[in-house]
């Protein structure tokens, strides 16, 4: 039998009352994120799918109304509309959003769970590198991740004090969440099993009471929700499914996962998983009900990604929460057990640091190739109607102040052998552009995002033979990431 949170506890924890002085310095110290993440929105180049996000914020209110997720279009319309400059109006809502998730952690979890809890989880928030690269990209991510924490924390609180205005605000979050991005469905169903194996395993006379009562009211409005969440989300799921493996994300089943662990922190999962890690009649309500919404919200889109255009980490972002609820019970619960100070600032110390390479590395280039820089160099060369092929070339275009014949290229290192015609159109395009560029003379560019990957040789050995490597730039990272734009002038035989 699970054990109500607020009655038994090992170690024990406390309910909470009004906020506090105490409270309201914790607030100020979490805020502190946001005010770095606004400073910072400003400085990078527009990245990859950000270029889309300002391609689709730019169309009329009713144009985005009719995108199957229009929430954060919807308000990166009404920034532009303000007159902000492109990239701070694209990537102000995901500063903000991404800001308010470690205060808006502290202050669900201390009202709902605990105030130990919310300490712990809250700074682990703070911390998460992960966020602060969302909070940079000026896309619905960190959005999503936000009203995610928000319909999880009023879906518990309605199983802890049985308010329906809380469930309301739990349907309503998560709904939100979905406008936002579609993956965010997965919250109604794992919610709803959720809360089912947490309220079930309590023996809680006042919860069997209601839902005998209740069930069959509840059956129908569940097959009727779920039948209108299957019509609002069928756009999206069938151009996924109908799209080429690796449109929407490259990862195998094998490393979607270890991408996953990888960015929201192996010391998170460790302690989050550790309070688990007893017999079943030993769980907290709270521990029930947050790992069972934390599994149910990844597995469904891990058992998609071999099929469809695939799945990325970020896809699983909704999930997110729970983990970091989870991980704050399995800090709080090693650091009770320490009686020196001197200990508990060693802990927290050694699961901090192992954020370090990555944060460092997002305040560095900010998870960001500098497709800026990588534009105002190829104009250098003042080439009269150059040809240019560029991963992601609408930011080419952007960027762009002189005259250029633009051809997308997707990346290099992605090529298995030398192109050829049958490779496919962008193959293709490419040479046939060659073969003008010899006849009339044109400079041809490739300007090729490239990260860790390596080319296979006779790719390298093609590139060598046509192409000079000009320069590539590249901010240091300290981690295992790269993020570099390489730019190739084409050498006529």
């Amino acid at each position: 039998m699970l054990k109500p949170l607020q009655k038994v506890e090992q170690p024990v924890l406390t309910k909470v009352g009004a906020p506090g002085m105490l409270d309201v310095a914790w607030y100020g110290l979490l805020g502190l994120p946001a005010v770095i993440y606004v400073l910072l929105s400003s400085r990078w180049s527009l990245d990859l799918d950000e270029i889309y996000t300002l391609r689709d914020s730019s169309k009329t209110l009713v144009q985005i109304l009719g995108y199957e997720k229009p929430l954060y279009y919807l308000i990166c319309h009404s920034l532009l509309k303000m007159g902000l400059p492109d990239p701070l109006a694209i990537r102000l809502p995901a500063a903000l959003a991404a800001g308010l998730l470690a205060p808006a952690t502290y202050g669900m979890v201390r009202r709902y769970v605990s105030g130990q809890i919310a300490v712990c989880s809250s700074i682990l928030v703070a911390a998460n590198p992960w966020y602060f690269q969302l909070s940079q990209f000026g896309r619905f991510y960190s959005l999503v991740v936000l009203l995610s924490l928000a319909a999880s924390l009023f879906l518990y609180g309605f199983l802890q004090e049985g308010r329906w205005r809380l469930l309301l605000a739990a349907v309503g979050s998560a709904g939100f969440a979905t406008a936002a991005h579609t993956t965010a469905v997965v919250l109604f169903p794992a919610g709803a099993i959720a809360f089912s194996v947490a309220a079930l395993g309590r023996h809680d006379p006042q919860r069997w009471k209601l839902l005998r009562r209740y069930w069959l009211p509840v059956c129908m409005l569940g097959g009727v929700a779920t039948c209108i969440l299957a019509f609002l989300v069928r756009d999206a799921f069938l151009g996924w499914y109908q799209a080429p493996h690796g449109r929407y994300g490259n990862y195998s089943l094998s490393h979607l996962v270890m991408g996953f662990v990888a960015f929201t922190g192996l010391q998170v999962w460790v302690l989050g998983l550790l309070p688990l890690m007893k017999p079943l009649r030993d769980w907290q309500t709270a521990e029930c009900f947050f790992s069972v919404l934390l599994f149910l919200a990844i597995i469904p889109l891990l058992a998609l990604s071999p099929i469809g255009g695939g799945v990325a980490p970020r896809y699983l972002l909704a999930a997110t929460p729970a983990l970091f609820v989870l991980a704050g019970f399995g800090w709080y619960q090693i650091s009770s057990q320490l009686t020196l100070w001197a200990h508990r600032i060693a802990l927290a110390t050694v699961v901090l640091a192992m954020n370090v390479p990555m944060a460092f590395s997002t305040l560095s280039d900010g998870n960001h190739c500098d497709y800026r820089s990588a534009v105002a160099f190829v104009e250098e060369f003042d080439a009269d109607d150059p040809i240019v092929f560029c991963t992601a070339h609408e930011l080419y275009r952007y960027y762009a102040s002189q005259n250029a014949e633009l051809y997308e290229l997707y990346t290099l290192a992605d090529w298995s052998a030398p192109p050829k015609r049958s490779a496919g159109p962008i193959q293709k395009e490419l040479l046939d552009q060659l073969a003008i560029a010899d006849q009339t003379g044109r400079d041809l560019f490739l300007v090729s995002r490239e990260d860790r990957r390596q080319f296979r040789e006779d790719v390298q050995r093609w590139i060598a033979q046509n192409f000079q490597l000009m320069r590539t730039i590249e901010t240091p990272r300290y981690d295992h990431r790269r993020n570099q734009v390489a730019i190739y002038a084409y050498r006529p035989q």
